[in-house]
C-alpha cells in the first residue's frame, strides 16, 4: 500500500479523471512486482542433491507433443501453458469452443498413450 500511495502522490498532477483506476492498476502492479522478486530465491537449510535422471525415468515431453496434430499441440499448449480457457483458447484459435474440447480431449488420451507413466488429471479438462 505504501508503495501505491508514493507512486500516487507522485503522479497526482496527471491523473485527474480515472483515480481509482489508476490507484488499483499501481496496486496491482505493486503486488505482482513484489510476488515476482520473492519467487525467485528461497532459502534453504542445506544445498539439495542432484538428481541423476535414468533413461527409463526419463520423459521425452516434447518428441510426445510432436507427435500430436498441430491442432491439438496448440490447444494443449493455449490451455495448460498459457492457462488460457476453453472461451478464451477458441477465439485466440478462431474455433468454436466445442473444438477446443474436443481437441483437448484427444491430446490427452493421445498423451496418456505415449506418456503411460504420467497421470493427467481430469479436473485439466475443465
Amino acid at each position: 500500500m505504501q508503495t501505491t500511495f508514493v507512486q500516487l502522490y507522485v503522479a497526482w498532477p496527471r491523473i485527474r479523471n480515472d483515480l481509482d483506476a489508476y490507484a488499483r492498476r499501481t496496486l496491482v502492479n505493486a503486488c505482482l512486482t513484489h510476488l515476482r522478486k520473492r519467487r525467485r530465491e528461497r532459502l534453504m537449510s542445506e544445498t539439495p542433491e542432484p538428481v541423476a535422471a535414468t533413461e527409463p525415468d526419463r520423459l521425452d515431453l516434447t518428441g510426445a507433443l510432436r507427435q500430436l496434430s498441430p491442432q491439438q499441440r496448440a490447444v494443449v499448449a493455449l490451455r495448460f501453458l498459457d492457462d488460457l480457457s476453453v472461451a478464451e483458447t477458441a477465439a485466440a484459435l478462431d474455433v468454436a469452443e466445442g473444438t477446443v474440447k474436443s481437441q483437448t480431449s484427444r491430446a490427452l488420451a493421445n498423451l496418456r498413450q505415449l506418456l503411460p507413466d504420467v497421470e493427467v488429471e481430469e479436473e485439466m479438462l475443465r
